[in-house]
């Protein structure tokens, strides 16, 4: 398993919004909002972010380090999600 991110440091808010609906548009669904984690909760929960960048997206990264079986992904996603802050779309 692999969760798809971007990394926020060199993103002005408008940046992050756009970048969003880019995403949101490519899989055909609405932008609702996002949820912003730090890159050291990724980490304490037995993660790692490495980035991957990608021509639409060059501060884009990629969630590693997921365990096998749904329930230990699960688990380590409740774990990021309790440190995660959600931001609805403006």
């Amino acid at each position: 398993m692999i969760a798809r991110v971007t990394r926020h440091a060199a993103l002005n808010e408008g940046e992050i919004w756009d970048r969003g609906e880019g995403v949101a548009r490519t899989r055909e669904i609405p932008l609702l909002g996002r949820a912003d984690v730090a890159a050291q909760a990724v980490r304490g929960a037995g993660l790692d972010a490495v980035p991957a960048p990608q021509a639409d997206n060059p501060e884009h990264a990629n969630i590693v380090g997921w365990p096998s079986g749904k329930p230990n992904q699960k688990h380590q996603a409740q774990l990021l999600a309790k440190e995660a802050a959600y931001a609805a779309k403006p």
